[in-house]
């Protein structure tokens, strides 16, 4: 048994060649989902928000409203370890919540947004290929 699938239609493409071809010749449809006509590429925004958890919560209130500006502040504050604090400062960080310069801790805009409405904000981009006949 040979892995190498043969075509179904073998002769259809010679076929079509020659009838397209031909000046008096109208094509109709045959396989609509086969032969778009118009290929539009679509690109979305979506603003989502979570609730927070609560770590990530007390960490984004300590950051914006309490005016805590390192990771050190955070973890004296909140009497938690250096390594769970640094898991959650990371996890903000990488969600675009807390921004880091020199060791410093800052809430982004997004922070911002998300420390008012007091739930995870994030903004997800999508992008799906639509066919048209």
């Amino acid at each position: 048994m040979s892995l190498i699938r043969e075509p179904r239609f073998p002769n259809m493409q010679r076929v079509l060649w020659k009838l397209a071809d031909r000046s008096d010749f109208i094509p109709e449809r045959l396989w609509k989902t086969l032969f778009p006509i118009f290929r539009v590429r679509v690109q979305t925004y979506e603003r989502q928000a979570e609730a927070f958890e609560d770590l990530e919560l007390f960490f984004v209130r300590g950051v914006g409203a309490a005016g805590l500006q390192t990771v050190d502040e955070l973890q004296a504050f909140f009497q938690l370890d250096s390594g769970l604090t640094t898991i959650v400062v990371t996890m903000l960080t990488t969600r675009g919540q807390i921004s880091v310069c020199n060791g410093r801790l800052a809430l982004t805009p997004l922070g911002w947004e998300s420390l008012q409405a007091e739930r995870r904000i994030s903004y997800l981009t999508n992008e799906q290929v639509l066919l048209f006949e």
